[in-house]
């Protein structure tokens, strides 16, 4: 899943942006997105210094096998859910919960008309927003296919999030999405390369 959606450029795009927004020495959540995954990538190919959390699978697998002695891996547990390659449930909640984090990324939710964060899978949606309350800052990871979509399970408001990065938004939208609470990037322009 990493990188591999017919959006790819856009999570390129997001990636390199949100990698961008990162210092090192820092602490971060990666959900498990396939945006995320994708930032996972760049963040590997990088020389920063990071500790991250997550509870995707593949994000696990790949920082594990990477050659990267300035990352260190948390990975947080629970019940693996075969549909996102992820693990949720109660024990992840709790695993996240106790720790704090810098930034936290959340990629792939959708944002319903009424500025409220979703998802289909409602565990993954109480990992996510167990993630956004242990982050000093969190950045969306938004692609214009997710704006206006409602799916079954809320995750949190978009003012929860600090920081959208958005990639194909006309500004008009990015400006609706602004007035509900939160700062928004467009990345459309900036040239990108997963590595």
């Amino acid at each position: 899943m990493l990188c591999e959606r017919l959006d790819a450029q856009a999570q390129v795009r997001l990636a390199e942006a949100a990698y961008a927004t990162l210092k090192g020495g820092e602490a971060i959540f990666l959900d498990a997105s396939s945006t995320a995954s994708c930032l996972a990538r760049r963040i590997v190919a990088g020389t920063l210094s990071l500790k991250i959390l997550t509870n995707s699978a593949p994000v696990m697998q790949l920082v594990a096998t990477a050659e990267a002695p300035n990352l260190v891996l948390h990975a947080v547990g629970g019940r693996l859910c075969r549909n996102t390659a992820s693990y949720v449930g109660p024990l992840s909640v709790r695993s996240i919960g106790a720790h704090f984090v810098d930034k936290a990324f959340i990629g792939d939710s959708g944002v319903a008309p009424d500025g409220v964060l979703t998802t289909d899978e409602g565990l993954e949606a109480a990992v996510r927003a167990a993630m956004i309350e242990q982050a000093d800052e969190t950045v969306l990871l938004l692609s214009a296919r997710e704006l206006g979509l409602r799916a079954r399970q809320v995750i949190a408001p978009v003012s929860s999030v600090a920081l959208v990065l958005a990639h194909g938004l006309t500004r008009h939208e990015a400006e609706q999405l602004q007035a509900q609470g939160t700062t928004v990037r467009r990345i459309d322009q900036e040239r990108a390369q997963c590595l």
